[in-house]
């Protein structure tokens, strides 16, 4: 995407040294989107606009025994197109 101002948090050095390049897809994690949707809704908008979503899947604790779950929530696998 060209034209948005943005600062860098974290970035893979090998891909600045020509190493990971050619690395696939970009994946984002549902934590790292819920983090952006909470900073700037409308960037995690145009972020999900700009990519597909993968898979879901749930993530959560279940009893081993009973088969209760704890805590459930829905992961989305988002990657984004380099």
């Amino acid at each position: 995407m060209k034209g948005f101002h943005v600062l860098v948090f974290e970035k893979d050095i090998s891909t600045i040294r020509g190493e990971g390049q050619y690395r696939g897809l970009i994946q984002i994690q549902s934590n790292a989107l819920a983090a952006l949707e909470a900073i700037d809704p409308q960037v995690a908008e145009q972020v999900m606009e700009a990519g597909c979503i993968t898979r879901d899947r749930i993530n959560g604790l279940v009893d081993g025994i009973s088969g209760t779950w704890w805590s459930l929530g829905v992961v989305r696998m988002h990657h984004m197109s380099q």
